[in-house]
C-alpha cells in the first residue's frame, strides 16, 4: 500500500502553520476523480481559494467569473471534500467511513522562541518543527494502515521539504 501526504503551509506574523492531508493511493485517487470533474463542470483548470474568491488570476471577471459562478465552484469543490474525509468512529452523529486524513498544526511565534529558550533540544526553527511533526503523524497513521510506501508532497517555495530532506540525507536517519 501507498500512502500519500500532501503538506502545504501559512504564515501568519504571529504563527506559521501547516496543513497535512494523507490517505491510501484509492483513497486520493477516487478524490482526484470526483475534484477533476468538478473543476471540469465548472470549466476551471484548477481552484485555488485566494484568487477565486477575489476575483483574480484564473478567476477574473474578464475570463467570464463573477461572484456567483465562483460560489458555485467553491460549494462544489467543499462537497467533494466531505465526501471523501473519513469520518472517525469516535465521531456519534455519523457513520464511520474511511478516507483522507486532514490535519494542522499551528505553532505561535512567540510561545516557541519562549520554549527554545527553555529547552534547547527543541527544532531550530518553527518551520522544522511543524514539518517533522507532521510527517511524523503520517508515518504513524501509515503505519497502522499498513503502508509499504510513503509519497510525500510539498507546497512550492516552502521551507517544510528541506528539513525532511536533510533528515532523509542524514546517515543516522
Amino acid at each position: 500500500m501507498i500512502f500519500k501526504s500532501y503538506f502545504d503551509g501559512a504564515s501568519e506574523p504571529d504563527s506559521i502553520t501547516v496543513a497535512t492531508v494523507c490517505g491510501t493511493s484509492e483513497q486520493w485517487c477516487a478524490f482526484e476523480a470526483a475534484w477533476n470533474q468538478v473543476l471540469d463542470a465548472h470549466g476551471a483548470d484548477y481552484l485555488r481559494t485566494t484568487d477565486a474568491v477575489a476575483l483574480q488570476e484564473g478567476f477574473s471577471t474578464e475570463k467570464g467569473w463573477d461572484r456567483s459562478s465562483v460560489d458555485r465552484l467553491i460549494s462544489d469543490c467543499v462537497d467533494v471534500i466531505a465526501d471523501h474525509i473519513e469520518i472517525p468512529r469516535e465521531n456519534v452523529d455519523f457513520q464511520q467511513r474511511p478516507g483522507l486524513y486532514p490535519i494542522t498544526l499551528s505553532i505561535l511565534l512567540n510561545d516557541f522562541v519562549q520554549a527554545r529558550q527553555t529547552n534547547s533540544n527543541l527544532p531550530r526553527s518553527v518551520t522544522e518543527l511543524c514539518a517533522t511533526e507532521s510527517v511524523s503523524f503520517c508515518l504513524k497513521r501509515g503505519e497502522r494502515l499498513g503502508a509499504n510506501w510513503y509519497h510525500l508532497y510539498f507546497d512550492q517555495g516552502e521551507p517544510f521539504y528541506g528539513h525532511i530532506d536533510d533528515r532523509m540525507r542524514h546517515p543516522k536517519a
